[in-house]
């Protein structure tokens, strides 16, 4: 265990403090710190040329289904497709990002999607996994 504490949305509004439990997998990690639902998760990928439609698609779906989408992109797109979420998904619907897991910088940030508009995490050239949950 890394000892890193994950900041995570709770009901009261607050955001409490969590030391992930070892031996969980990365993405399953990820969710959990996040306050995302863990089980059923979509899979899937945002190709660069079809963004737009795709993160509407994948947000669309994670609302009728009330589950959490994930994927990871390639690393030096990681801002570009931050980019992307912003511009085109609702601003309620929470959007974490895990950087670095298992490694001693890792950090899980979870935010509504209109939070993340002044906050900048630094992405680029960092190994992430996105998880998108509709509000």
């Amino acid at each position: 265990m890394s000892g890193t504490l994950y900041l995570i949305p709770n009901t009261l509004g607050k955001r409490d403090e969590f030391d992930p439990l070892p031996d969980v997998i990365p993405d399953g990690v990820q969710q959990i710190a996040a306050g995302l639902d863990y089980h059923p998760a979509g899979r899937d990928g945002v190709r660069p040329r079809e963004r737009a439609k795709r993160l509407r698609e994948l947000e669309q779906l994670s609302r009728k289904a009330h589950q959490t989408q994930v994927w990871i992109e390639t690393p030096y797109r990681n801002g570009p497709l931050l980019d992307a979420m912003r511009q085109h998904c609702a601003g309620t619907s929470l959007l974490s990002i895990a950087v670095d897991l298992t490694l001693p910088s890792e950090t899980i940030v979870t935010l509504p999607i209109s939070e993340w508009r002044p906050e900048r995490l630094e992405l680029n050239k960092r190994p992430a996994i996105f998880s998108l949950l509709a509000a």
